[in-house]
């Protein structure tokens, strides 16, 4: 008996870039992950390592370049504006503002 649950999430060497020509600068690198149902996941970083450009790639508001992205069963790398829009409407993020106190 096979055990195993398809992932809500499953990325497969998703690559990113911002700019053209020489201007073109790789942000995300082979990034490789899945999110089963139940988890839960916090994602930190310093300023400008992919976080938001990864949660934007998942929530389908960004077109994946390279590499496969999986939600909800749905591959997001080349699907139509429809069914982009189909799955946003089943999507939600939930920010944590980081608070810094002085001693």
């Amino acid at each position: 008996m096979n055990t195993m649950t398809e992932p809500i999430i499953a990325i497969d060497r998703v690559c990113h870039y911002f700019g053209k020509g020489n201007l073109r600068k790789q942000i995300l690198f082979d990034i490789t992950t899945r999110i089963d149902p139940g988890e839960v996941v916090i994602m930190t970083g310093p300023s400008g390592s992919g976080k938001t450009t990864l949660l934007t790639l998942i929530g389908a508001l960004r077109s994946t370049q390279e590499g496969s992205m999986r939600v909800f069963g749905s591959e997001l790398r080349q699907a139509s504006e429809a069914s982009l829009v189909a799955l946003r409407r089943n999507i939600g993020y939930i920010f944590r503002p980081i608070i810094c106190s002085s001693p």
